[in-house]
């Protein structure tokens, strides 16, 4: 209680203006002003004040508002980019007579130099305010165009259709999704169905497009023929199963036995077949499946030779004796055989 009240003195606002609309705009404790702080979060994020007309301000969206003489974005004026008397606002887009804008931070790296010149929205380009609508994962649309990412394309407004967070298609094309652009592939419209959120499969072939591989921009679209629907399937999010091929994430795991194959399914790190184990998708070539355990704490695992972490022989550990520490109720307990104490698959020496 004390801590509450010390709070609320310290706090540089009264209340909130409208927090059924948006946490971020409150009265300021300074005659004639308003405070923005996102999230009602001052103590930690800060705040600005700034002059308004109290009596006429009205907040519109969570990062918009509005007063008789001026048009705001968080803090900001904003007169200067939109028309005040028909500017109107909902929780990302704002609108005015003549276009729909969206904040130049979600499309522009260098929005804080454009923000130090005095610009803070992007028009949509081609983008009618009275039709416009969102349509959620960078996708919008209103009477004539789809757009991307706050961008008109070229697709067919009346046959498009959103796959999965992949991949889209209209009458014409299905296409393969980058970050701020859409890629033509030769999957074929027709018969292209959603796999997961990740794949889709035609009557050919399952795909998978991956703009970055390891950090590296790739671009790369994995395809993967089949003869029969029945045999294209997905364990624990990450194993894909095409006939007797199984594949991790984006790499195919070279000579698994498909049909012996188990997927550990305490966090999916380990799996093993008849011949092999593997940690995520990479074979540990020490291992041996036919005694390979997965310990209690599953980052680490042992067979009948050896003592793992992470996928790596722990050297030297016992094998008879290794186990959790006892009483330690850690998320990242210590582990010990009769020589040594582990920690994070190493010998703990303090």
């Amino acid at each position: 209680m004390l801590l509450s009240l010390i709070g609320m003195a310290c706090s540089p606002y009264k209340g909130p203006v409208d927090k059924s609309i948006s946490t971020s705009y409150y009265y300021s404790k300074k005659k004639g002003m308003i405070c923005y702080s996102w999230m009602g979060n001052w103590f930690e994020l800060g705040s600005i004040h700034f002059k308004a007309d109290i009596e006429s301000f009205e907040v519109l969206a969570e990062y918009y508002a509005k007063d008789k003489n001026h048009s705001y974005y968080k803090s900001e004026n904003i007169d200067h980019e939109v028309d005040h008397a028909s500017f109107r606002a909902d929780y990302l887009f704002c609108y005015d007579k003549n276009n729909v804008y969206v904040p130049l931070k979600y499309v522009s790296d260098n929005y804080l130099d454009e923000a130090e010149k005095g610009h803070f929205l992007k028009p949509i380009k081609g983008a009618n305010p009275t039709t416009f609508e969102d349509m959620d994962d960078g996708w919008s649309k209103d009477d004539k165009y789809i757009f991307y990412r706050y961008n008109p394309t070229e697709l067919d407004r009346n046959s498009f259709e959103i796959i999965n967070k992949a991949f889209v298609k209209d009458k014409d094309k299905v296409f393969a999704l980058e970050f701020d652009k859409m890629i033509p592939t030769n999957i074929d419209v027709l018969s292209v169905k959603k796999l997961n959120e990740r794949y889709v499969f035609d009557s050919e072939n399952v795909y998978d497009y991956q703009e970055y591989i390891d950090g590296e921009k790739v671009g790369s679209l994995l395809t993967i023929p089949y003869s029969n629907p029945k045999n294209i399937y997905i364990k624990e999010e990450k194993y894909l199963f095409v006939e007797e091929r199984v594949f991790y994430d984006d790499t195919e795991l070279v000579g698994v036995h498909s049909a012996t194959f188990k997927i550990d399914t305490k966090d999916n790190m380990y799996a093993l077949d008849k011949n092999k184990v593997y940690y995520f998708g990479e074979e540990i070539a020490q291992a041996d499946p036919k005694s390979f355990t997965i310990l209690d704490y599953w980052i680490y695992a042992k067979d009948s030779k050896r003592v793992f972490y992470e996928g790596k022989e722990i050297k030297g550990a016992d094998v008879e004796t290794f186990g959790p520490v006892e009483n330690d109720k850690t998320s990242f307990p210590m582990h010990k055989d009769k020589n040594h104490i582990y920690k994070n698959g190493e010998v703990f020496t303090e």
